[in-house]
C-alpha cells in the first residue's frame, strides 16, 4: 500500500493572503472592458487581467462539482463516488485527472474540451495527496514548500539529466522515485541533479527582474514510466505511439502490476479488474466498492485508489519553471516547493563557473502538461504561467455581445517578474537572451555583452496570431482568433469563480494558489495524425496554433510545441518526445 504524505506545518508567507476581486483596470483596445484579476488592494496591477465582458464561449460549468471534485470508479455499475477530498491542513480541495480513455467518441470535438483538459490537468498535478476525505476543515493553514503537490510526490517521477552532465539534451536520462514511490518503498535509482539552466530549444538562460536564474524540471507520472519499461524490455512488438484506448492503458497497467512496478492491494485489484475486465486478475470480479471498505481507508484513500488515477491520467510528461522564492513579493500566491538547484560563480560580468549546487525555496512561474487522450496519439500540449509573469501585448476577443474587442495587460506597472517598464522596450524581433549554457557548463553572455534580465512580453497572447486594431478593420483569421481566445480567457474565468465559489460554499478560507496561475493555451492536431517535421498540414495544427510559454519557450515565442516536436515519420509517434528514447526503464522484479 501506497502510504499518504503529510503537509509540514505552514510557515508565515511574506504578504497577506486575499481572495479574488473583481477590479476594473482600464480600456482595451477599441472599447472599454472591465478586466478580472487576483490583486490586493491597492498593489500595482502587474498581473495578466481576464476581461469580464468576454464572450462566455467555454466554461466548466457543473462539470467542475460532478468530474473535478468527484469521480465514479466503475461508470453505469452503480458504484461510489470519491470525493470531494480535501488536505486538512491546507484545505486545498483534491481535483481529479479527466477521462483520458473516454476523452472523445466521435470527431470535431470542440476547443473548449481540449483547453478544459489543460486546466484540469494542471489542477490535479497541482492537488495535494490529502489526509481527508469528504469533509471541509474546520481551519487551515496556507500551503508552503513542503506542501505534497501531486506532481512532488509518488504519483511522479523526476527526470535527471545524464550523470555529469548540464546539457538539457543529455541521453541516458533516469527516473527518479518520489515519496513511496512502488510497493517496497522508494525506487533503488540513484539520484542525480534535475534541475536545468537552460531553456527548451537551446541553451538560452533567462533571469528575472529580480535576478533569480530560471530553473527547469522534468516529470513524468507512473504510467509513462511503466510504458517506458514495458516497450524497453517486454514488448514483443513494440509500440510505435502512446497509448490511446482504454485496452492500451490496460495493457501497460497489467504489465505494470504483473512486474513489481504497481501496487497490488485488494482495492486495487478490484479497480483494475474493474476498468479492465478484459485483463481481469479475479475469477470473482465485483463490480462495487462497498461502502465499509471505503470507510476503511481513512487517510490512504486517494492512494490506493491509485490504478483508477493512473488510468485516467494515461501518459503524462511535464516540464516546469521555477524562480528563486526569496525574489517574489508574496509567496502565498505562489505553488512553493525545496529543491537542489545549481549555484554559480560570478568570475566576470559575463562569465558564471558552476559552483555546487544547493537547496532553496522556489516558487513555480510555468508549467507544460502533455498528455494521450482517446484518438490523439500527438498528445494535447498545454502550458499554464503564473499572472504575474509578463503582460500581454494587445490582441482581439469576442464580448458578450459577440463584437470584436482588443485588450492588453499593464505594462507600465513595476512588479512583473520578468518585465521592467523603464527597460528597453522589447519587441518579438529585439527579444533576444542575454546569456546561455555553455557546453562546458559555464553561463556566458552573449555577444560579449553583460548577463542580466532581458524584457520580457507575452507576444502570443493565447497562442494566436496577433493584428494590430487598425480602424475597427476584421478578418477572417482575426475573427477565429477572437473566438479562441474568448474560449480561454471565459474558461479561466469560470474555474476561478467555481473554485472560489466551491471554497466560501463549504466554509473553508481561500488560500488556494492555484487561483494565480492560467491557462494560456493548448494546440493538438484536428484528426490526431502524429506531426511529421516539415510535413504535416499546417491547417491540421489547431487550438493555440502559436504556442509558447514566457518562461519556457522566452526567446521562440513565434514557434508552435509542434516546431520542435515533430516525428521523423508518422509511423513513429514516440519520438515527438525528447526524453522517450533516452529514458533507462524502471528496475522490475
Amino acid at each position: 500500500m501506497l502510504k499518504t504524505l503529510s503537509p509540514a506545518t505552514g510557515r508565515p508567507r511574506i504578504g497577506e493572503r486575499t481572495s479574488i476581486q473583481n477590479l476594473a483596470l482600464g480600456i482595451g483596445g477599441l472599447c472599454a472592458t472591465a478586466l478580472l484579476s487576483i490583486a490586493a488592494p491597492g498593489t500595482a496591477q502587474a498581473q495578466t487581467a481576464l476581461p469580464i465582458n468576454s464572450l462566455q464561449s467555454c466554461q466548466v460549468g457543473s462539470a467542475f462539482n460532478t468530474d473535478w471534485t468527484t469521480i465514479s470508479l466503475f461508470t453505469g455499475s452503480g458504484g461510489p463516488k470519491i470525493g470531494p477530498a480535501y488536505d486538512k491542513k491546507t484545505g486545498l480541495v483534491y481535483i481529479f485527472p479527466p477521462n483520458g480513455p473516454s476523452f472523445a467518441s466521435t470527431a470535431g470535438v470542440s476547443p473548449c474540451k481540449f483547453f478544459s483538459w489543460g486546466a484540469q490537468m494542471f489542477y490535479w498535478a497541482t492537488s495535494t495527496i490529502t489526509n481527508d476525505i469528504g469533509s471541509p476543515p474546520p481551519a487551515v493553514s496556507p500551503p508552503n514548500s513542503l506542501t505534497p503537490y501531486v506532481f512532488d510526490t509518488e504519483f511522479f517521477y523526476k527526470v535527471s539529466n545524464a550523470e555529469g552532465s548540464d546539457q538539457p539534451s543529455a541521453e541516458n536520462r533516469q527516473f527518479i522515485g518520489q515519496g513511496d514511490n512502488g510497493p517496497d518503498g522508494v525506487l533503488a535509482i540513484r539520484t542525480l541533479k534535475s534541475t536545468e539552466a537552460g531553456q527548451a530549444g537551446g541553451q538560452d538562460v533567462l533571469i528575472s527582474q529580480a535576478d533569480s536564474l530560471v530553473y527547469y524540471g522534468i516529470h513524468t507520472n507512473r504510467l509513462y514510466g511503466y510504458f517506458r519499461t514495458q516497450q524497453a524490455n517486454h514488448s514483443q512488438s513494440p509500440s510505435e505511439q502512446f497509448p490511446t484506448t482504454s485496452e492500451e492503458v490496460c495493457s501497460v497497467l497489467k504489465y505494470s502490476r504483473d512486474n513489481g512496478l504497481a501496487a497490488t492491494t485488494q482495492i486495487s485489484t478490484l479497480i483494475f479488474d474493474n476498468l479492465c475486465p478484459a485483463n481481469a486478475t479475479s475469477g470473482d470480479r465485483q463490480d462495487t466498492l462497498t461502502a465499509s471498505m471505503l470507510a476503511s481507508l481513512g487517510g490512504d484513500i486517494i492512494p490506493q485508489i491509485e490504478t483508477a488515477v493512473d488510468y485516467l491520467a494515461m501518459t503524462v510528461e511535464m516540464k516546469t519553471s521555477w524562480v528563486d522564492a526569496s525574489t517574489v513579493a508574496d509567496t502565498s500566491k505562489y505553488i512553493t516547493q525545496t529543491h537542489s538547484v545549481p549555484i554559480y560563480n560570478k568570475l566576470t560580468a559575463d562569465i558564471w563557473e558552476p559552483a555546487g549546487t544547493e537547496t532553496k525555496e522556489l516558487a513555480l512561474v510555468g508549467m507544460h502538461i502533455v498528455a494521450g487522450v482517446e484518438g490523439h496519439p500527438e498528445m494535447i500540449w498545454a502550458t499554464i504561467e503564473h499572472r504575474n509573469n509578463a503582460p500581454n501585448v494587445s490582441y482581439p476577443y469576442l464580448n458578450r455581445n459577440n463584437h470584436l474587442a482588443f485588450a492588453s495587460d499593464n505594462a507600465a506597472a513595476n512588479d512583473w517578474l520578468f518585465w521592467n517598464p523603464n527597460g528597453p522596450q522589447t519587441t518579438l524581433e529585439t527579444l533576444k537572451p542575454s546569456a546561455r549554457v555553455h557546453e562546458n557548463g559555464n553561463i556566458v553572455s552573449e555577444n560579449g555583452v553583460n548577463i542580466l534580465p532581458v524584457n520580457v512580453k507575452r507576444f502570443h497572447p493565447w497562442g494566436g496570431p496577433v493584428s494590430p486594431p487598425s480602424h475597427g478593420a476584421s478578418t477572417p483569421e482575426m475573427l477565429a482568433t477572437a473566438k479562441t481566445n474568448s474560449d480561454l480567457i471565459s474558461l479561466n474565468q469560470d474555474i476561478i469563480n467555481q473554485i472560489n465559489g466551491f471554497y466560501v460554499a463549504n466554509g473553508v478560507e481561500v488560500t488556494d494558489p492555484r487561483l494565480n496561475y492560467f491557462i494560456s493555451g493548448a494546440t493538438w492536431t484536428s484528426d490526431g495524425s502524429i506531426p511529421v517535421f516539415n510535413a504535416t498540414t499546417p491547417s491540421k495544427v489547431t487550438g493555440s496554433t502559436i504556442l509558447a510559454n514566457t518562461t519556457m519557450e522566452t526567446f521562440h515565442q513565434e514557434d508552435n510545441c509542434f516546431a520542435c516536436h515533430s516525428a521523423n515519420a508518422a509511423d513513429d509517434g514516440l519520438t515527438i518526445s525528447h526524453i522517450f528514447y533516452n529514458l533507462e526503464s524502471l528496475p522490475i522484479k
